[in-house]
């Protein structure tokens, strides 16, 4: 059986026995539009759905190993809507903080590590974009360039073609193995964490 035609739960066992990314590629693949509108749903806010995804995959791949799941998109649903309930609680809890900080010590300290763990994230985020750069190298120029501008910059397949001279197939075309290439090397070079980074903000 093709990997595309395994249950949830057969990749789960098979990625648990051989540690082989493909498995979990595939089945985190399946789930992301899943969970970024499950976010959307409580959040309402694209950013915020996105930030709040990332960390949904990765409470997944950190409890995997510890629990027997025998319906995997019933038992993601509920991880994810925990989530957003964890972030509307930490929300109004560093609110209060902010809005007694003047009066007490122990808020302004509780601010600044709210405050430094936005920085983390951010360093985080860049870390992951140089990560990017670095698997595009390797990647055909036709590839680099379509995908780069296609993911990255934002623009269309019409503008691509104005801008870079390819005929729209050529550039469907370079997009199209590009993304492929791209998500290939990801996997290799920075593991699951990486490729799921991509998948959500980029859409590769």
């Amino acid at each position: 059986m093709k990997i595309k035609g395994k249950s949830d739960e057969e990749l789960i066992r098979l990625y648990l026995s051989k540690k082989d990314n493909r498995w979990i590629e595939e089945l985190l693949g399946r789930y992301i539009q899943f969970v970024l509108a499950v976010c959307m749903k409580y959040l309402k806010d694209e950013d915020l759905a996105k930030d709040i995804s990332m960390q949904v995959f990765e409470k997944v791949l950190a409890d995997l190993p510890r629990f027997e799941i025998s319906n995997f998109k019933s038992w993601l649903y509920m991880v994810t809507k925990n989530s957003c309930m964890m972030h509307f609680r930490e929300a109004k809890k560093h609110q209060l903080f902010s809005l007694s900080q003047e009066e007490n010590s122990s808020a302004v300290v509780e601010n600044q590590l709210f405050l430094h763990h936005n920085d983390e994230e951010q360093n985080n985020h860049e870390s992951k974009l140089k990560a990017l750069e670095k698997a595009m190298i390797s990647l055909d120029e036709g590839q680099k360039q379509c995908v780069q501008m296609f993911y990255i910059e934002e623009f269309s397949y019409n503008e691509i073609v104005q801008k870079t001279g390819y005929t729209i197939n050529q550039v469907k075309s370079y997009i199209q193995n590009g993304k492929r290439n791209l998500k290939n090397l990801i996997l290799k070079q920075g593991g699951v964490e990486l490729f799921l980074f991509f998948m959500i903000y980029y859409q590769l």
